[in-house]
Formats: C-alpha cells, structure tokens, sequence
C-alpha cells in the first residue's frame, strides 16, 4: 500500500494557537483513499504496448521503487534543528516576519505491535536575528512550554497519529498562557488589553487544538516515513486540508513526485505540492471566523462576502534510505487572503543520528 497516499496529514490555516515555537494546525479529518504503487506505474504505462509515453516498447524500463524503512529501535535518538519562519506582506510591502531557531531531541521510547511510541523534546526557542517584535509573544510561549515532554504514538509506519499525554500538555499550555498575562502586565501592557491577548488565545486551547499544534511538526518531520515511491512518476489526488478552527476542511489538489536517488550517498529526495480550491475556502473561512468570534465575543469587521483564499504548499524530503529518518526537510506556505500575503517556512535538519544495536 503506498504509504504517502495514506498520510497526506500536513495541515493548513491561519495561525492561532503557539506550540513550543510552532502555528498550529488540525490533522485531517479523514483520510485520503490509499492506492497500491503497482497500479501507480500501470496508470502511466500506454495501454497497449506497456511503454511509458513518448517511449519505444523496446526501451521501457519500469521506474526505479523506494522503499524506505521504518523499523526503529527502542533507544534509537535524532537531534534536530527546527527553524520556523514567518514573513507577512499587505500588497508589495512587508509588515513583519522573523523566525525561532530551536532545538529537538526525537526518541523512540517503545515499540508496539503496530506502531511506536516517539517521544519529542522541544528546547528553548530563540529569536532569529531581525525578527519583527510580535514575534516575541511567540518566543514567550514557546519558552514556557520548554523541556516538555509530547509522547506521540505513531503508526506502523511511523506516522505521528495521537498524543499520549495530552492531559499534561494541556496543563503545562494554560499554565504557560497564565504565566503570559502576568508576564504582559509586568512590561506595562494595559490589563484590557492584556485580558483580550488572552481571550482570544484561550478561545482556541481546546485539546483538539493542542493536540493539532502537538502534532503539526512532528507529522510533517515523519511525513514520508515508511513509504514506497516510483521514481519520476508523479501522482496526483484530491484532498480535503483541515481547517485549523474546526470548521469544514478545504477541498484541495495535491501531487508528490521522488525526483532523486543518490544511492553514494544514500537518499532519497521527494517533493511535494498542494492547492486548495480558492473560493470555497474563502466561504469556509468567513463561516468559521463568525462562529470562532461568537464563542470569544470578539466581533468581526463588517464584510461584502468571503474573499477568496489561497494556500499553496511546496515541500522537499531527503531521506535516508537506509535509517528511514529523514535527513532534511524543507516546508514552505504560502497564504493570499485578498491583499495580504503569508509566507511561512519550517526547515528541519538532523543533526545527529544515535542507533541501537
């Protein structure tokens, strides 16, 4: 079964809620129909002679399969760099952008019948350098929710599916959202206004938000695990992106292609791209910002109608095709709301690999 059809779980919104230097996103509501990866190749191959097109019979050569490994050890330790970056526009002129450098121990702490239990370690994020200063707020929760421990279960390939201590993160998130308010109130920052930060953060600390921005890294970081890939043979599909403030997801197109194997070197590189289907987007949208403002009441400005939408995804894994873990992954968003434009970026590198045995 080709894994990757499986776990198209890389989620989409407008950020909200902060995690351990992360935006947030819900996981997929519902998952993508899964396709077998020989009828992948028999798709592109010409009906009658087998070749693929513009090739002779006589020169066809089925396309080179990855299959990339997911048996780990308990003990087994990554450490990561995570930098998440985040540039604002209105029109051609940037309003704000910066990012948070941090750094992640991954651990797999136990092997079950049909998955893994993988623990991620989030460390003090810091401030890149010209970062803008709203983003201190999201350095400031990121900090306080340091050290924590988020113990995910995975599924047999790998995939992160569900937090495990969800009761405690959920805890150690309202106590650091406290901790913000008075923190706020120390630098002079009016109580009104400080109690409408909070308002609105606190409107979104439902655990199925904070299992959403538990989950968001580590599902993009195990995105290609455990799967079997063709390579140069792009597949394309249809998607549902889950709506970060639990409204309807948005009805997307998606394709991901392997486009280099360095066997020297021992990887695999995947690329990956999404579009959401704009103007049913803008109309989700508008619906679940009303119903998001009457549980906050905080109300919406007035509006003509939903403006369209945009969100593109571009995404590239080079993995180790004899660990399975991914080397490196690179994520870019881009967001257009009429003439506001988001750029966000989330890079991971491994930095280092411990096996056991």
């Amino acid at each position: 079964m080709n894994r990757l059809l499986r776990l198209l779980a890389v989620t989409a919104s407008i950020p909200l809620v902060l995690f351990a230097g992360s935006v947030s996103a819900a996981p997929l509501e519902s998952e993508p129909p899964a396709t077998d990866s020989a009828n992948v190749v028999a798709l592109l191959a010409d009906r009658e002679g087998g070749a693929l097109p513009g090739q002779a019979t006589s020169e066809r050569r089925a396309p080179a399969i990855v299959e990339l490994p997911n048996t780990w050890t308990v003990g087994e330790h990554l450490r990561l760099e995570v930098l998440t970056e985040q540039e604002d526009y209105r029109g051609a002129t940037r309003v704000r952008g910066g990012g948070l450098r941090t750094a992640v121990d991954v651990m797999v702490v136990e092997e079950l019948e049909d998955g893994y239990v993988v623990r991620w370690t989030w460390g003090p994020a810091s401030l890149v350098d010209g970062s803008s200063p709203e983003l201190r707020l999201a350095a400031a929760l990121a900090n306080l929710t340091a050290g924590l421990d988020v113990d995910l279960l995975t599924d047999e390939y790998g995939m992160p599916i569900a937090v495990l201590n969800l009761e405690e993160i959920a805890a150690a998130n309202r106590e650091a959202v406290a901790l913000l308010g008075q923190s706020l109130k120390a630098e002079g920052m009016p109580e009104a206004q400080v109690a409408q930060v909070l308002q609105f953060v606190e409107a979104a600390l439902s655990e199925s938000s904070i299992e959403s921005a538990a989950l968001k890294e580590p599902q993009l970081f195990h995105f290609a695990s455990g799967g079997s890939f063709a390579q140069d043979v792009k597949q394309e599909y249809e998607d549902l992106l889950a709506n970060l403030f639990g409204g309807e997801p948005f009805p997307s197109r998606a394709w991901f292609e392997l486009t280099e194997i360095d066997r020297a070197a021992g990887t695999a590189t995947i690329e990956w791209r999404q579009m959401i289907d704009e103007q049913r987007a803008g109309e989700i949208v508008l619906a679940t910002l009303r119903a998001l403002a009457a549980r906050s009441g905080m109300p919406l400005p007035e509006t003509n109608g939903p403006a369209p939408l945009a969100i593109d995804d571009a995404a590239t894994f080079v993995m180790d095709t004899q660990t399975g873990w991914p080397r490196s992954v690179q994520h870019e968003r881009i967001v257009v709301a009429g003439d506001q434009r988001r750029i966000e970026r989330t890079t991971f590198q491994t930095i280092e690999v411990t096996r056991v045995g």
